[in-house]
């Protein structure tokens, strides 16, 4: 399984912009009803490009871009196309400790990249083979990068304060 982990990916003036801007108490994030096809776990989204134009949808797009591209180069990934960018808040939601596993894109393969903008509790990354079994589980930790192959994955409800994310899904 392709997985990168990466704690040393931003420097003193991203770590600041983003703990004061997007963490802070004046940033746009948007009410989505679900978060995979067939479940019911709301939560909220700042679109960084949008999806279905492929162009983008946020002032913060570039400011995250900078940080995939760093990202790649670091680990010699080689970027050529991105299908989506958001920026997503998960909240506690009582009896709820893991969300629906699934993939972001079923039709064919990609890498997914998450950068932990919140330092969350219990809000891990959980990675599953194709039986949906348990392969891995990724501490969540702000300021952390991971990136793995488009496999099945869930997401951990905090159990106190939110879980704020940027995700980039792209091909290789």
């Amino acid at each position: 399984m392709f997985l990168i982990e990466d704690e040393n990916i931003l420097n003193e003036e991203e770590k600041n912009l983003i703990s004061n801007t997007i963490l802070g108490d004046n940033f746009p994030f948007y009410w989505n009803s679900f978060q995979a096809h067939g479940d019911s776990y709301p939560f909220f989204s700042h679109v960084l490009l949008n999806r279905n134009m492929n162009e983008a949808n946020s002032p913060m797009f570039e400011f995250f871009y900078k940080i995939l591209l760093k990202f790649c180069n670091k680990h010699s990934i080689q970027l050529k196309k991105i299908y989506r960018g958001s920026i997503n808040l998960l909240y506690p939601i009582e009896n709820i400790k893991i969300g629906t596993i699934h993939k972001d894109h079923y039709n064919f393969s990609h890498k997914q990249f998450i950068l932990y903008l919140s330092n969350p509790n219990n809000g891990n990354t959980y990675l599953y083979n194709e039986n949906k079994e348990l392969i891995k589980t990724i501490e969540a930790k702000q300021f952390k990068a991971i990136c793995f192959d488009g496999c099945n994955h869930a997401v951990g409800f905090p159990d106190k304060d939110r879980r704020v994310i940027a995700i980039f899904t792209f091909n290789d």
